[in-house]
């Protein structure tokens, strides 16, 4: 019964870049070791399996039957990032074309440097150790990652043009009161994942994507994964309750269902006591950090939840 544990969600200083983990043991095997069976007494390639941050394995006989208990522990990791290129949760961030419209630009005034004539490629690498020293030199102290423009303007038309590069700060607005120079090519520093980088940008905006639309999307970036050769763990566990006399029960750590409680009011009992002195004193909670003004984060796309979503529409109810 796979058992998807709490533990705090590492910092973006803590976290590195995680090998997938596969199924026993919870460390990682040699590659000649092929991974976890297609199933009971399965000999199919292993794919590699993605979810759980670690994974125990206990096997044995209980009353008669053999028995595997999977004890995984999971980082409260999105789904939308557990689906990135490698399995790898951390974005991995370039210059990306903009679509401003031409009669739109930046005040020059606003840029952070100017240089050229510089070839495109070189104003790339020149405007992202612009945005880097910016980064380092903010007063913030939540800052530190790099963010921003480029405005390129080649001199003339053609791949091997060189120009004014310009670089900006990520807070900067375009204005139709700055049009763009014919040619003139647009970039921002972002996520270089484009499904993970639109559906960011919709969350960031306040919007609440739909269960089912997210749903949708993280079973599309699965069928990519799994071409090259990883899998889910909700996909691994509901090939495993396929097989015939397998029986799987999913235990999840949560917080119980409103379904299995029955509330009831006992007039004898009197209210309950006031808390302690000391518990009263304490301050309420401040604001949330500015950091996580930029979160996309909004509590809706936890892969914990998502595998829920899944065993719970394939397996009988009483199993989950």
């Amino acid at each position: 019964a796979p058992r998807i544990g709490a533990s705090q969600k590492p910092t973006a200083a803590q976290t590195k870049r995680r090998s997938l983990r596969r199924m026993g043991g919870g460390k990682k095997k040699k590659k000649a070791d092929g991974g976890c069976d297609d199933g009971p007494g399965g000999s199919a390639p292993a794919l590699k399996v993605c979810g759980p941050t670690v994974v125990e394995t206990l096997r044995g006989k209980l009353c008669g039957r053999e028995v595997a208990l999977v004890c995984c522990g999971e980082a409260h990791e999105e789904a939308i990032d557990l689906t990135r290129l490698n399995c790898v949760v951390e974005s991995e961030e370039g210059w990306v074309p903009c679509d401003y419209s031409e009669r739109e630009g930046f005040d020059p005034e606003e840029a952070l440097a100017t240089e050229g004539p510089l070839s495109l490629q070189a104003a790339k690498s020149w405007a992202e150790r612009i945005l880097a020293k910016a980064a380092e030199d903010s007063d913030d102290e939540d800052e530190g990652e790099a963010e921003g423009f480029l405005v390129f303007e080649p001199s003339v038309a053609g791949p091997k043009a060189k120009g004014m590069a310009r670089a900006f700060p990520a807070d900067v607005e375009p204005s139709s009161n700055f049009p763009q120079k014919p040619g003139t090519l647009i970039f921002e520093w972002a996520d270089l994942d484009h499904g993970a980088r639109e559906f960011n940008k919709r969350r960031l905006r306040g919007e609440l994507v739909p269960t089912e639309e997210h749903d949708a999307l993280i079973d599309e970036r699965k069928k990519v994964r799994l071409a090259e050769g990883v899998e889910f763990l909700d996909d691994w566990l509901l090939r495993q309750a396929a097989h015939d006399g397998v029986s799987v029960r999913v235990l999840l750590e949560s917080p119980v269902h409103p379904d299995e409680v029955e509330l009831h009011v006992d007039d004898t009992v009197g209210p309950a006591p006031p808390a302690h002195a000391c518990l009263r004193r304490l301050e309420l909670d401040s604001d949330a950090d500015s950091e996580d003004e930029d979160d996309p984060d909004d509590g809706t796309g936890c892969f914990a939840d998502y595998f829920y979503r899944r065993v719970a529409a394939q397996l009988p109810r009483d199993h989950v």
